[in-house]
């Protein structure tokens, strides 16, 4: 489990450190401590990530919309135990910092994680057989990567 992940746990199940007592109320969204903000030294900026609909616009959660799943695509990976990335093309690989970041660090939607695959070069015959996951072949059709 990573460093972020742990403190978001954390959170979640005790609270706020800097505001002892402060706990969701069950039941109640947007009570309680909204999430952690994390610092990347390479990157000499700061990101937030909150417990609660990291990610979406705040329009769209006044409107009801259900949130969609987002996790880092390290995350997504493990749901796909079969598939080895060989060639990381869909995600930012101008430098480490900026992989470090788009792989490990911004959280992503399913769909999002499975255009990135298609963009790279991968291992792996079946993506979750029997899951309705596109194969490898839909992948790369809908990516426009049929060669």
């Amino acid at each position: 489990m990573d460093t972020i992940q742990i403190a978001l746990d954390d959170l979640h199940i005790n609270g706020s450190m800097a505001a002892p007592g402060y706990h969701k109320i069950m039941g109640k969204p947007g009570t309680g401590p909204e999430g952690i903000v994390i610092y990347m030294t390479q990157a000499r900026r700061l990101f937030k990530i909150t417990l609660e609909n990291d990610g979406v616009a705040k329009s769209q959660v006044k409107k009801g919309k259900k949130a969609p799943e987002l996790k880092t695509s390290d995350r997504w990976l493990k749901d796909y135990p079969a598939l080895v990335i060989l060639d990381p093309d869909g995600w930012d690989r101008s430098s480490v910092e900026g992989y470090t970041q788009s792989f490990y660090v911004e959280r992503i939607t399913r769909g999002e994680f499975r255009y990135r695959l298609g963009r790279s070069t991968l291992e792996g015959i079946a993506i979750a057989a029997g899951t309705g996951e596109p194969t490898l072949a839909e992948l790369e059709e809908l990516n426009g990567n049929n060669e």
